[in-house]
């Protein structure tokens, strides 16, 4: 039976009604969710698809994958930028001391990276009553020594007054040298230096004892 020319279009007749235009957002029924902005029927679409052609997604569906992949890039630069500032925070800035520590003991390294650094302490007692006077040749000294290549330090110390109860003390006649060397061939040639030779010669009739101790990095 063919239809009447001016009959209705079956989707009147069969009480669905056409999508309004694109653009126009009504979400009453009976309109279907693809019908908010449904674009015309062409070859390679269905009346059972509803208009949607077949091999894409709704402008819809797009613009909310659109929005999350957005969010996601921003979350990724976001972490990003945490991740360099929690780096520059957690990184000291080298102090000028131990910049020049580093710079006097990374020529000292040996095959298996440990340094050749040396300690020593040098444990002096004087006859009683003369600390003081070796004392002062020392203090007199110590700008010469520092002044040596690969002195790091040199300094000396007597018993703290007051102190800890577990403080074993040296005594009033005793001081204690405390050396630090870039190298062993640094204290070498700082033992043969002309300006030792002479606070030796000023200072020996004073000492009764000297112990010293030449000490590695454990």
């Amino acid at each position: 039976m063919q239809q009447a020319p001016n009959s209705a279009p079956p989707e009147v007749t069969s009480g669905y009604k056409a999508p309004p235009p694109c653009g126009a957002f009504h979400f009453q029924a009976p309109y279907r969710a693809w019908d908010v902005c449904r674009p015309p029927v062409k070859g390679g679409a269905s009346a059972a698809s509803g208009g949607l052609p077949s091999s894409g997604y709704h402008p819809r569906q797009m613009q909310s994958l659109l929005v999350l992949l957005g969010l996601f890039a921003a979350l990724l630069v976001i972490a990003w930028l945490l991740r360099g500032l929690l780096r520059a925070t957690a990184e000291p800035a080298p102090s000028l001391a131990n910049q020049t520590i580093t710079d006097q003991t990374t020529t000292n390294q040996t095959a298996t990276g440990r340094t050749t650094m040396v300690h020593v302490i040098a444990v002096i007692t004087a006859k009683p009553g003369k600390r003081e006077e070796i004392l002062g040749h020392f203090r007199a000294n110590v700008p010469n020594v520092l002044k040596e290549e690969g002195c790091i330090e040199y300094a000396a110390a007597i018993d703290a007054t007051p102190a800890l109860p577990i403080q074993t003390e040296y005594g009033t006649d005793t001081f204690v040298v405390i050396e630090k060397w870039a190298s062993l061939d640094a204290l070498k040639a700082h033992a043969a230096a002309p300006h030792m030779a002479a606070y030796a010669a000023k200072t020996k009739e004073h000492i009764a004892t000297r112990l010293i101790h030449v000490l590695s990095p454990a």
